[in-house]
């Protein structure tokens, strides 16, 4: 059973699931055929977010509740053109030549997951490095879309809410090798939520698969030592906290 049809917090039907595979943009390399994001509205730029509707939206009857909703130019965030290197040195992980070292080991085609990407930069700069470009599926997660994820190539664009990804991978048969984030998971999900959905990642992940989350190790996270081994990250940053590893058991 997937984690979807069990999660409480948002129970909704298959038919409902937008993303699936509605709001995938882009290609990998061995591709031919891809969907670009729409740009045929003359007052929608990049801000287009999607998300669950609030309870008082709810109560006005005008939304349903098992379905998530998208909504033009409604937040903005700064950051979203990291490039992948300052992601590296933030973090402290080198997650080029981790992902490198995966192609290499690998008897498949390794899975490589950012969450919460941007515009793109940092898949980018990763997808066209020559030791992984055409040797790895490389996704990239948001809940925001850009028209930027156009001119790039070799990497899926997944558009949905967070919590639309496990079914996504499990449908595909696919597990991920490794994730990583800047300024985006640790900033938007917090308690519970955070926890749930590290669990929750942690299903669709190779054993030995990594997280690399970019802030220290939390107490919270005693509830998840059962599915993860996490160690710190000394960030070479004079200006980032220390970050952390989480290796799936």
């Amino acid at each position: 059973m997937s984690y979807l049809s069990t999660h409480k917090e948002h129970q909704f039907q298959n038919r409902n699931v937008l993303g699936l595979p509605g709001h995938v943009f882009g290609r990998h390399w061995h591709e031919t055929k891809w969907k670009r994001v729409s740009c045929n509205h003359d007052d929608w730029s990049d801000e287009v977010l999607i998300r669950w509707p609030t309870e008082n939206e709810i109560a006005r009857g005008d939304i349903l509740s098992d379905r998530p909703i998208v909504r033009i130019n409604e937040e903005y965030w700064p950051i979203s053109t990291t490039d992948l290197k300052k992601v590296e040195r933030d973090s402290g992980f080198p997650i080029r030549d981790h992902c490198a070292k995966l192609v290499s080991e690998s008897p498949t085609m390794p899975v490589i997951l950012e969450w919460g990407c941007g515009q793109g930069k940092a898949v980018n700069d990763l997808t066209n490095d020559p030791r992984i470009r055409g040797k790895a599926l490389v996704f990239a997660y948001s809940n925001t879309w850009y028209q930027r994820w156009n001119e790039i190539h070799g990497v899926k664009f997944l558009f949905f809410v967070k919590e639309h990804l496990p079914e996504y991978f499990k449908r595909r048969k696919l597990e991920v090798n490794i994730v990583f984030t800047h300024t985006a998971l640790e900033a938007h999900v917090y308690g519970n939520d955070l926890i749930n959905h590290l669990q929750a990642l942690a299903s669709i992940m190779a054993k030995g698969g990594v997280i690399v989350y970019p802030e220290g190790i939390r107490p919270e996270f005693q509830k998840i030592e059962d599915v993860f081994d996490i160690e710190p990250i000394r960030s070479s940053s004079d200006d980032w906290e220390s970050s952390c590893k989480m290796t799936r058991k």
